[in-house]
């Protein structure tokens, strides 16, 4: 569950003399389910789906995705994707706009970084509902053995306002890390252990 506005909780406990104080998170009026799907194939091709769906609130304009993970997979592509909603009671699909899966290289907090990456920004009519989207893609493992791990990240980030002074483009921002240490991003990481890594471990 991606929380945008979760509701802190504050616990207290006394040991002795001393105080401890822990916090956990419930989820707030605006939270995104998120799933991620891994489809292991012959010759170490793994198939992911990333698959979000709102749970309480909804996005304004350009929310914007960032999908991470086997960065330096040259031969990473999307499969399909695509955005559903309802309005008025009917159901609607609709293509995934600006959503592109190519060879960038963005500042990151280590330097320069060139990675493979699927990147992106979503709209949905105004008075929609049930409103959510997911992105099929596939690559290679770069290694030679059957026994491997790999991951993927989810990043989505929900503007609160459509307006942005000067325009840019959300998924642009993403990539220059505008929103990197702010609430407006929420991430959602997985990994996945091959068959041959599950059954070793038997």
């Amino acid at each position: 569950m991606l929380m945008f506005d979760p509701k802190k909780i504050e616990h207290r406990e006394n040991f002795g003399g001393y105080r401890h104080i822990s916090h956990t998170y419930e989820p707030g009026k605006k939270n995104i389910e998120s799933t991620t799907i891994y489809l292991e194939m012959p010759e170490n091709v793994v198939y992911v789906m990333q698959y979000f769906i709102w749970k309480g609130g909804r996005p304004v304009w350009q929310d914007g995705i960032l999908i991470s993970g086997e960065n330096k997979a040259e031969d990473k592509r999307i499969i399909s994707s695509g955005l559903f909603y309802s309005k008025r009671g009917t159901e609607y699909t609709a293509d995934f706009p600006r959503l592109v899966c190519d060879k960038i290289t963005r500042n990151t907090m280590f330097g320069l970084d060139t990675s493979m990456l699927i990147v992106g920004a979503l709209s949905f009519p105004f008075g929609s509902e049930k409103q959510g989207g997911y992105v099929l893609y596939r690559y290679t493992v770069g290694t030679d053995s059957d026994i491997y791990s790999t991951h993927a990240t989810l990043s989505y980030v929900h503007l609160s306002s459509p307006l942005h002074i000067p325009y840019t483009k959300t998924e642009d921002q993403i990539l220059n890390g505008a929103y990197t240490f702010v609430d407006e991003l929420q991430q959602h990481y997985t990994s996945y252990d091959s068959l041959a890594i599950r059954e070793s471990n038997r």
